[in-house]
């Protein structure tokens, strides 16, 4: 038996994100972080903030908007937001966690994306498990280490 044993650390940023926006609704997808802290459970949660609308910097979105599959824990790399408002500016951020992310001092490092949504479209619009349309895309990822 050895002495030695594999350091866990906290994964590094999401890489490559590619925004999708359609309407109040976007899809974002990206890469795994070049770093995983030497773990396979690499999972991501998305933090959405509402920028702007004459509030003074950026709040948490409200309860309204939806995350498919999910806004936390995602094991793929890619989730749809919907329900968001229009004309309004957003900031997404993507943390890359992992087994030991929750006993780290640190914050986990995210990659970060600023979008802003079009003109709202009908509310019997739905989200059915594909995704196409004229798109803004933008790959305005920026990471951001803490």
């Amino acid at each position: 038996m050895s002495n030695t044993a594999a350091v866990s650390t906290v994964p590094s940023a999401p890489q490559t994100v590619i925004s999708s926006v359609n309407e109040t609704s976007v899809m974002l997808e990206w890469t795994h972080p070049r770093d995983s802290g030497g773990r396979e459970d690499v999972v991501f949660n998305i933090i959405c903030k509402s920028c702007g609308g004459g509030r003074g910097g950026c709040t948490r979105c409200g309860d309204n908007v939806q995350f498919l599959p999910r806004q936390l824990g995602l094991t793929e790399p890619r989730v749809y937001i919907s329900d968001l408002l229009a004309h309004t500016q957003y900031t997404l951020e993507l943390q890359a966690v992992n087994g030991v992310s929750d006993q780290s001092p640190y914050s986990p490092q995210y990659a970060s994306v600023n979008i802003t949504t079009n003109q709202a479209a009908p509310s019997s619009a739905a989200y059915n498990g594909s995704y196409s349309g004229a798109a803004a895309r933008s790959a305005l990822a920026t990471c951001a280490p803490r």
